[in-house]
């Protein structure tokens, strides 16, 4: 069975975004949900806004680089975050 990974953007309770990469989805939720990660433990409950899945690590490891930088926030606040939040 082919591995994928997952890049992925969550929104904290103080409506930050945290954007991470991992290659069990599911797993890394729950580690966020359930305050192992350091980062999001005191910024819950979390709110999963978007996900996109990647067939190789370089490739997702790229597009986490891009939207943690300056335009890659924007980008995911344009196209990722306003259409959740609006709804």
């Amino acid at each position: 069975m082919k591995k994928w990974f997952y890049v992925y953007v969550i929104e904290l309770c103080n409506g930050r975004l945290y954007i991470g990469c991992t290659n069990n989805l599911r797993e890394g939720l729950e580690k966020h949900n359930q305050g192992r990660n350091r980062v999001t433990k005191k910024l819950l409950p979390l709110k999963l806004c978007w996900v996109c899945s990647y067939p190789k690590l370089k490739m997702a490891l790229s597009f986490e680089a891009f939207l943690k930088s300056s335009s890659g926030r924007d980008f995911a606040k344009k196209h990722f975050i306003s259409e959740v939040n609006s709804s």
